[in-house]
């Protein structure tokens, strides 16, 4: 059995052993639910069994690639060239919008004060990633206008426990491995607005009580059995986000620990005494391991590099007087190398695959036909992946709705016109036919 960093490799039953990939040993088993711990005498109600839950799934997401890069890329899906204001002119009966841009001083320079193209790509990413959003709303020093708006790190924060039904704030902190007080400066309380209604309760508070003051808005993806926090969608693969971590640990252990020979030397003692005849046995240990090396490298030398491909080498030998067969006092075996080459690739492809249709995100964007087999997913043909790109801006919907949620609550509270309308511009391929090869649509928000 061979071990190093946690992966065991066994030669003789060629089994793989995977363990400890999270580097969390109180973590629980991705097929046991991972509920909110209800019963901790603290003000907040823990994200996971030992409030460590987010913690952990930062360093798998980190630590595996395909899952890093496939919520990296439907962020971008959904994203597209950033959330802008427009006008509905005209609604067809195919549900198909005319639109035409708002040009609103006070709009864009809102938007871009707030940087709302970095942050709504770190809440796309917060949402799919984790399953759960936080930010906070800022008014200005006259407290009747939401000044900004600031996206948190959503592995910070955690939810106020539930108070007859309710919850009227979160808490936000740096390093929840230590559990902070309420008197602890690291710790940050935001009075939480209501899921329903948060911009009727904003508008309900008198200016000068909204004075330089914030307030935190969370989003999170329908679920069950949840109190808090939901689960995002990759989470039901966790095996198989284990097992594509697992393979490169394991073929980077096998290439380390695993001796592949391409010739064995041997060096019969004979050989010596045929050499330095006398002087032989006259030589210290050091001079012995001396005249060894220098045969050894000479050997290695002529044997190794392209080069050297098709030399022939001498080898002294005598004849057995008594069988008559010919005696070699080196022998050069060459060895076959049985390695398997593409050993645990299908596996890595298996899981890759299995962690995108998880995360609802067609392997063909990702261009998962290679390795090949059942699990590509049909990568390389145009058409199969600009249909795949299309589904993929449809399906972000959902996110690019809370961002519209967002805006829509400064819009009503800093009084900006009715009737505008968040939107995600974004180029999309098209056929040969149509003259050009991308085409600008805009989708819902």
């Amino acid at each position: 059995m061979i071990i190093s960093n946690g992966i065991g490799y066994s030669k003789k039953g060629r089994t793989a052993f995977i363990t400890g990939l999270s580097g969390n040993p109180n973590q629980k088993d991705a097929t046991q639910p991972i509920y909110e711990d209800l019963t901790s005498t603290n003000l907040w109600a823990n994200w996971g069994a030992d409030n460590q839950l987010p913690i952990t799934m930062t360093k798998t997401i980190e630590g595996c690639g395909v899952l890093m890069s496939a919520i990296d890329g439907k962020a971008r899906f959904g994203l597209g060239r950033g959330v802008k204001p427009f006008r509905i002119v005209e609604t067809k009966p195919d549900g198909s919008e005319v639109l035409e841009p708002v040009y609103n001083t006070e709009v864009e320079d809102w938007l871009e004060e707030s940087n709302m193209f970095f942050q709504s790509f770190a809440l796309f990413k917060d949402m799919i990633g984790f399953g759960n959003y936080h930010g906070r709303f800022r008014f200005n020093n006259a407290g009747d206008k939401i000044g900004l708006f600031v996206r948190d790190d959503v592995s910070e924060f955690r939810y106020e426990k539930e108070k007859d039904g309710k919850i009227t704030k979160t808490f936000l902190c740096a390093d929840w491995s230590k559990t902070p007080s309420t008197s602890d400066k690291s710790l940050i309380e935001t009075p939480l607005l209501p899921w329903i209604g948060p911009s009727q309760y904003l508008t309900s508070i008198k200016p000068e009580q909204r004075k330089a003051a914030q307030f935190a808005i969370t989003g999170r993806l329908p679920g069950w059995n949840r109190h808090y926090y939901s689960m995002p969608t990759w989470y039901a693969a966790k095996k198989w986000v284990d097992i594509a971590m697992g393979v490169p640990d394991m073929k980077a252990a096998m290439f380390e620990n695993n001796i592949r020979l391409k010739y064995v030397v041997i060096v019969y003692d004979e050989y010596w005494d045929l050499v330095y005849g006398s002087q032989w046995a006259a030589f210290t240990p050091e001079e012995k391991q001396q005249k060894q090396e220098e045969l050894f490298q000479s050997i290695d030398d002529w044997l190794v590099g392209s080069q050297n491909a098709y030399k022939s080498v001498y080898i002294p030998g005598t004849l057995d007087k008594v069988s008559g067969k010919g005696l070699q006092y080196i022998e050069i075996k060459p060895i076959d190398d049985t390695t398997k080459q593409g050993e645990l690739l299908p596996d890595s492809a298996a899981a890759n695959s299995e962690i995108l249709f998880a995360l609802m995100m067609n392997p063909a964007l990702m261009g998962a036909d290679t390795p090949g087999g059942p699990y590509s997913g049909g990568a390389g043909s145009g058409s199969n992946i600009r249909e795949a790109a299309l589904v993929q801006v449809m399906i972000q919907e959902f996110e690019r709705q809370q961002i519209s949620r967002i805006l829509n609550i400064v819009k009503k509270v800093n009084g900006w016109p009715a009737d505008i309308v968040w939107r995600f511009p974004g180029l999309v391929l098209t056929t040969l036919d149509t003259g050009k090869s991308t085409k600008e649509v805009q989708t819902g928000g």
